[in-house]
């Protein structure tokens, strides 16, 4: 996705990563699921999970997922190029990291 310049669509998947990797740590610990991404983001703060700071990015993570949706795009025209991805990973890594430290 990076080689192709596809940075919207790294975005959003990237987004869904976080997502399943929050789905497996609630499923791997017996936790119930919270129904949104933004509820398990909260939830993972409220286990301890993640650093502070991958709360914040998290939540800033969820949002460009949320360009997903057509409406979204559209009333909030949003440019993500390369250095957007860039920062996008290296807050899925850092989030990933502490779900598997923690």
């Amino acid at each position: 996705m990076f080689a192709a310049g596809a940075w919207r669509f790294t975005v959003i998947a990237l987004g869904s990563l976080l997502e399943g990797a929050l789905l497996a740590r609630y499923q791997r610990d017996g936790i119930k699921i919270p129904g949104t991404l933004n509820d398990m983001i909260k939830g993972a703060q409220q286990h301890g999970w993640f650093q502070p700071a991958r709360i914040w990015g998290s939540h800033v993570v969820r949002e460009y997922r949320n360009y997903i949706h057509p409406e979204r795009e559209f009333q909030e025209p949003e440019t993500i190029d390369e250095g957007t991805c860039n920062i996008v990973w290296s807050i899925i890594r850092s989030a990933i990291n502490d779900l598997v430290k923690s």
